[in-house]
This record gives C-alpha cells, structure tokens and sequence, in this order.
C-alpha cells in the first residue's frame, strides 16, 4: 500500500515539477529534489513504524522524486 501512495504522489504532481523547473530552474530544483530524497531516505530507514515510513518514503520520497 505504502508504494501505490508513492507512485500516485509522483504521477500527481509530475506537471507541477514541469512548471516548477519553468519558475525556479533546473539545476536550483534538481538540487531541492536530492536534498529532500535524502531526508526521505533517512526518515524511512529510522522508521519505527508504518506512519512514519509512510511519510518518509511515500508523501517526502513521492515529492522529491519529481
């Protein structure tokens, strides 16, 4: 379940990322993203439970992946 919410956060905002590059720029974005992948993957690896690696993983992992 924790992937099917990963996967419709992505596919949700992959035109906002598009317009967003457009705005902010690339590279300033690419490096948003990596920094925000990062914290996503550090929460989820600390994970104590399933919020937490929903959070972690789905909603800030879903975002940055863009």
């Amino acid at each position: 379940m924790i992937v099917s919410f990963y996967t419709l956060i992505t596919a949700a905002l992959i035109l906002l990322s598009t317009k967003l590059q457009d705005i902010v720029g690339k590279k300033k974005l690419f490096l948003i993203g990596v920094v925000l992948f990062g914290i996503g993957t550090f929460i989820a690896a600390i994970s104590l439970s399933d919020t937490m690696l929903f959070v972690g993983w789905s909603v800030i992992e879903g975002i940055a992946g863009l």
